[in-house]
């Protein structure tokens, strides 16, 4: 039904912390990956595949230049004035 579809889409935005809104559930926490990536100074690292576990469960493999360092998740206050990165998809506009 088009409210089971719509409740899935409002708990894969939740998961992903509103980094994108997304076209399918892989694209929405991939874009989350990428926000944590550059979060914690990963941001030259690169998610090279992704795929479903198990239902809205996903696992994405990442590759990171040598001497890449992660730094600790900045608080959820700090991270609201972090601009998203450019590689990074930045919430879409609600009108």
């Amino acid at each position: 039904t088009s409210i089971g579809k719509a409740a899935g889409q409002g708990f894969v935005k939740g998961l992903t912390l509103g980094v994108a809104e997304p076209s399918t559930p892989e694209q929405g926490h991939e874009a989350a990956v990428r926000r944590y990536l550059d979060l914690t100074s990963r941001s030259a690292c690169g998610i090279q595949s992704g795929y479903e576990l198990i239902n809205t469960q996903y696992e994405f493999k990442i590759a990171c230049p040598a001497g890449v360092v992660m730094t600790p998740l900045p608080s959820v206050a700090d991270q609201a004035s972090i601009p998203f990165a450019a590689t990074a998809a930045a919430p879409a506009a609600v009108e």
